[in-house]
């Protein structure tokens, strides 16, 4: 690579090109690019380098579409009409286009003029991106239905993993109009570089041609500046929608707290009445039960109740009230021990935090 560069004279801004083609992934990668041109000392050789964003389909994932960078190198000589090129990771557009022009047999001729290089890159780089922008668009429209639609019993239409989704799909627009004020930026400096060259070389190229050429990048732009704009106020909208999600997800877990509130309440009414109802029974119940354990005889003799009570009463009374005492004594020992572990695990956990303060 290193000897290809030395052998074509490339100017060491180049550099900065290839630097935004490495292994980097991420938002960040967007973020890179830039703009460099250089005229020899002679005036007879141009070198431009920068750097556009396009789009490109992505199959088999959720998001069929992508955004990638192209980097292009020019080095013309305007004595001999030779254009040396250095195309990186070109469009699909742009490879269909350099091979047609080879099979057609043109290619000969492709580097009389500086622009033509620029060209094939403009006349393709506006393609895709509505369909990107209009995609999310969509994915968007489905949500805002979901919220409308959404109804008490069917809760599960807007959740969380909504307003996830929503954020996923802001954060890409937010990135698809810093991509496109990248290009729109790199489009105005080649734009401004070839009403600069048109100058140097009008005595010597039709000038309709190069007018045509700067119209062309007059174009792109403001196809650029119109998908910005586009993006711009979907992803306004995006900021309503998101605000009504969280209104609707807020008001759905009030509504389902609401609905366990009230199952609540109507445990406790049937917990009331099963009370109640036990209150009633249970001192029929305690007293059939004592006096069939024998212990108490009721006799009636010449009209005259008699209440006989056995000396086994004593061993019952013996036996039942420190089993009662020990049940107690081992509730309350274990209500107190649990109390005083949250309240050294309390005590610990603000140690803690006052330690980090």
């Amino acid at each position: 690579m290193k000897t290809l560069l030395v052998y074509i004279g490339v100017f060491s801004p180049f550099t900065n090109i290839i630097s935004c083609f490495g292994f980097e992934k991420g938002p960040n990668q967007d973020g890179r690019g830039g703009f460099y041109d250089r005229t020899s000392t002679t005036g007879l050789v141009l070198e431009t380098a920068y750097t556009l964003k396009h789009v490109e389909h992505k199959a088999g994932s959720a998001i069929p579409f992508s955004i990638r960078q192209m980097g292009i190198y020019q080095n013309f000589n305007l004595a001999t009409k030779t254009s040396s090129n250095i195309l990186i990771q070109s469009s699909q557009n742009v490879q269909r286009e350099v091979l047609r022009l080879v099979q057609e047999g043109t290619m000969a001729t492709f580097p009389d003029h500086w622009k033509n290089v620029h060209e094939i890159h403009l006349s393709s780089l506006s393609n895709n991106w509505i369909d990107y922008i209009k995609f999310l668009e969509s994915k968007m429209s489905d949500i805002e239905d979901a919220v409308r639609f959404a109804k008490r019993d069917t809760p599960d239409r807007v959740t969380f993993e909504t307003l996830q989704r929503l954020s996923k799909y802001r954060d890409i627009m937010i990135r698809i109009a810093h991509t496109l004020d990248a290009n729109i930026a790199a489009l105005n400096k080649l734009l401004a570089l070839a009403r600069k060259r048109q100058k140097k070389c009008e005595s010597k190229e039709p000038a309709e041609e190069d007018e045509s050429f700067s119209e062309s990048i007059q174009t792109c732009i403001v196809e650029q500046e119109m998908l910005k704009h586009h993006v711009g106020l979907v992803e306004s909208s995006s900021q309503e929608l998101g605000a009504l999600v969280r209104n609707t997800i807020t008001l759905t877990d009030g509504n389902v707290m609401l609905t366990l509130t009230q199952k609540t309440i109507q445990e406790a009414r049937t917990m009331r009445t099963i009370t109640f109802i036990a209150l009633i029974y249970l001192p029929a119940s305690f007293t059939s039960t004592f006096l069939s354990m024998g212990f108490v005889h009721v006799e009636s003799l010449d009209g005259i109740m008699r209440l006989n009570v056995s000396k086994d009463m004593l061993f019952y009374v013996a036996i039942t009230v420190p089993l009662m005492v020990v049940t107690i004594s081992a509730w309350w020992l274990w209500e107190y021990m649990s109390k005083r572990r949250k309240r050294i695990s309390r005590e610990e956990g603000d140690e803690e935090k006052a330690k980090d303060l």
